[in-house]
């Protein structure tokens, strides 16, 4: 049976979470294309909503602020958009 050393599984698994993260990345920024990110209170959604709305914008959204964070931001959808 042919052994891999621990080094080679490492840097496997490291070129893997570079080559996803390659697809995951423009498909992200597409879907905040549109958006403005602004740090307000999240909880409950319904205050990011209205604060968008009462801005002109065409309501909003909370979701994470970037990939690994804990943190939520509130994402404004912009008019006119595409």
């Amino acid at each position: 049976m042919i052994r891999i050393p621990l080094v080679s599984n490492i840097l496997i698994l490291l070129l893997l979470l570079v080559a996803t993260n390659a697809e995951i990345v423009p498909m992200v920024k597409q879907h905040y294309k549109c958006t403005d990110k602004f740090h307000k209170e999240c909880d409950p959604t319904a205050i990011c909503g209205n604060f968008c709305t009462n801005n002109g914008y065409l309501g909003g959204f909370c979701s994470n602020d970037g990939f690994r964070g804990f943190k939520k931001a509130c994402y404004c959808r912009k008019k006119n958009c595409n």
